[in-house]
C-alpha cells in the first residue's frame, strides 16, 4: 500500500478506494433476492430518523480511516502501521462490549492473546523494520491509531445496521457517501490534486484497482457478511488471519520460502480462532437476511 500512497497521495488514495469499492458492491445490491433494488428507496430509508445518524457515523468513520492511515504510513512507515494495526480487533472487541453488550470472558481474551502472538510472529520481517514508537514518528503513529479506532468503530456501527439492512445495503451508501465527502474535501482544500490524475501510470491504476476492488470492496463485503452471522468480537479476531494469508500468497506467487516461525505463527492464529469459536458460537439473535427485511422498509 505504501507504494500506492506515494504514487497517488494520502487524500486521493482513499477517494479511489471508496469509489471503486462502491462500484464493486453495486452489482451485489441489484442481485439481492427478495429485496428492493431501488437506490432511491434505499436513500429514503437511510434518511429516516432512526437510521440517519448510524449511516452518517459509518460514512464519517469510513472517510476518516483511509486518509489517516495513508498519512500515518507516509510519516511513520509501513512497519509502524503493521504493528499498530494489530490493535484493530482489540478496539473492535471493546466497542462490541460497550456499545453492543457483547460478553468478554477470560477465555476470549486468552484467544486474542494467542492470535495476536501468532500474527506478530508471522509479521517478523516487518517487526525487524520496527524500531519502536520513536518521537519523530509520534504524529504519524498517533494518526495511525486514529485510523485503527475509526476502522473498529465502523465495524461496530455496521454490526448495528446489519440488524435492519443487508451487507450491500450497508456498504453501498457508506462507500459512495464517503467518496463524495472526500471529493468535496479535496475540491475545497486541494483542488490541484485532480490535475494529477491524467498523469497516472498503468501500474498506478492497477494498484488502485487492487486496493479498491479487492482489499476494500470484496474484502469488506465478505467481512460484513460474516459479521451478520456472528458477534463483532469473533469476526474481528479473524482479522489476525490477514498476515497469514499474506505470507501464503508471497510463498505461492512470490516464490518466498516458508519458514518454521511462519508455520508456528499461523498455527497460533488458527488456534486463537478455534478457541474463540465455541465461546461465541453462532449469533442467532441478529440476522441481516430476509428475517429482518421488514425493519428497514425495503
Amino acid at each position: 500500500m505504501k507504494w500506492t500512497v506515494d504514487a497517488v497521495g494520502s487524500l486521493l488514495l482513499p477517494f479511489w478506494e471508496h469509489l471503486l469499492a462502491g462500484i464493486v458492491i453495486l452489482p451485489l445490491f441489484y442481485r439481492q433476492p427478495g429485496r428492493s433494488h431501488s437506490l432511491w428507496r434505499l436513500g429514503k430509508v437511510i434518511c429516516e430518523r432512526k437510521h440517519r445518524l448510524p449511516f452518517l457515523g459509518a460514512m464519517l468513520c469510513a472517510m476518516a480511516t483511509g486518509p489517516t492511515l495513508a498519512w500515518g504510513i507516509a510519516h511513520a512507515g509501513a512497519a509502524d502501521a503493521a504493528i499498530l494495526g494489530l490493535s484493530i480487533p482489540i478496539f473492535a472487541s471493546v466497542l462490541g462490549w460497550i456499545a453492543l453488550q457483547e460478553k468478554m470472558t477470560v477465555a476470549r481474551w486468552t484467544s486474542y492473546a494467542v492470535a495476536i502472538t501468532g500474527a506478530a510472529i508471522i509479521s517478523e520481517p516487518r517487526l525487524m523494520g520496527f524500531r519502536g514508537l520513536r518521537l519523530e514518528h509520534a504524529a504519524g503513529d498517533f494518526v495511525i491509531l486514529v485510523s485503527c479506532v475509526s476502522s473498529a468503530a465502523y465495524s461496530a456501527i455496521s454490526k448495528r445496521l446489519l440488524h435492519s439492512f443487508t451487507t450491500p445495503e450497508v456498504l453501498l451508501p457508506t462507500w459512495i457517501g464517503s467518496a463524495g465527502m472526500l471529493a468535496l474535501g479535496i475540491t475545497l482544500m486541494r483542488p490541484g490534486l485532480w490535475a494529477t490524475i491524467p498523469g497516472y501510470q498503468l501500474n498506478t491504476w492497477l494498484g488502485l484497482i487492487t486496493v479498491g476492488v479487492f482489499s476494500k470492496g470484496l474484502a469488506m463485503a465478505f467481512f460484513l457478511f460474516a459479521l451478520s452471522q456472528v458477534e463483532l468480537g469473533q469476526a474481528a479476531l479473524s482479522l489476525y488471519l490477514s498476515p497469514l494469508f499474506g505470507v501464503l500468497m508471497a510463498v505461492l506467487l512470490g516464490h518466498e520460502s516458508l519458514t518454521w516461525p511462519m508455520v508456528c505463527g499461523g498455527g497460533l492464529v488458527f488456534l486463537g480462532n478455534a478457541l474463540v469459536t465455541p465461546q461465541w458460537g453462532r449469533n442467532k439473535t441478529v440476522s441481516a437476511a430476509p428475517g429482518n427485511a421488514g425493519r428497514s422498509g425495503l
